[in-house]
């Protein structure tokens, strides 16, 4: 009974993860897809590169998260992400 319940309990904790990363997801790409016309508009490319590159490393992380990307490839990007807050 015990274990029926603990089983029980973790399907809806990693459905309530999953639901929460998902719509990390939507607002994500919500903020991103209304923040890029605006700077290509206004002409701030440095801008645009910052939210490409923020894009690809937020990418990058749920890939890693479900071991569906390289450890090299996520350093390198997680890299990128942060030498752009270094200006």
């Amino acid at each position: 009974m015990k274990e029926r319940f603990t089983k029980l309990l973790n399907k809806l904790l990693n459905l309530f993860a999953a639901m929460l990363a998902l719509s990390l997801l939507i607002l994500f790409h919500i903020i991103i897809f209304c923040q890029i016309p605006v700077d290509l508009l206004m002409g701030n490319k440095s801008d645009f590169l910052k939210w490409f590159i923020a894009y690809k490393y937020w990418w990058h992380l749920l890939l890693n998260e479900f071991g569906l990307i390289s450890g090299d490839k996520f350093q390198e990007t997680q890299l990128a992400f942060n030498n752009l807050f270094k200006d």
